[in-house]
């Protein structure tokens, strides 16, 4: 399995755009070329599946169970760097167990997104309902907004 690992990460290697990510200042040829991304961000013009943008199917990944931790972890950080290249930011909280998060991050494959040469996109997975929380009850911080909730209904 490892083998097909090495190959995984080198296809998220090879997946990241090369002209932008967030550490670099935008590519944009002039200021009329930006406003036209803006527009294009705000009308939803473009949007495709994340996996469509890497060029890249859920099957390529095996499932969690397969994997060994430490794969687990490394798939995981690779796809987060490959996103990352793509102005793309997905929020997790510390801790996660490497199974969850490594299935977390897959199924974003699916999200549909626009890919922009400036600004970032953020992906929440977590939606605040703590009835519906992906990361489970023990990693859950839709909990604490809900005891806030309350709190602020008590005043």
């Amino acid at each position: 399995m490892q083998i097909y690992i090495n190959q995984l990460i080198e296809d998220l290697t090879a997946a990241q755009n090369k002209k932008q990510s967030l550490n670099q200042s935008p590519t944009h040829e002039s200021f009329e070329d930006y406003i036209a991304e803006v527009e294009r961000y705000l009308n939803g013009e473009g949007e495709e599946p994340i996996g469509d943008i890497l060029g890249m199917k859920e099957e390529c990944f095996p499932p969690a169970n397969r994997l060994t931790e430490k794969q687990l972890n490394t798939v995981s950080d690779a796809y987060l760097e490959c996103l990352e290249s793509w102005n793309v930011s997905i929020d997790l909280p510390d801790n996660l167990p490497a199974a969850l998060k490594y299935t977390l991050l897959i199924n974003t494959l699916k999200q549909k997104i626009i890919a922009m040469d400036s600004g970032i996109t953020h992906l929440e997975l977590c939606h605040y309902d703590s009835e519906w929380c992906p990361f489970g009850i023990k990693f859950c911080r839709c909990i604490e907004t809900d005891k806030d909730k309350e709190f602020m209904n008590s005043i």
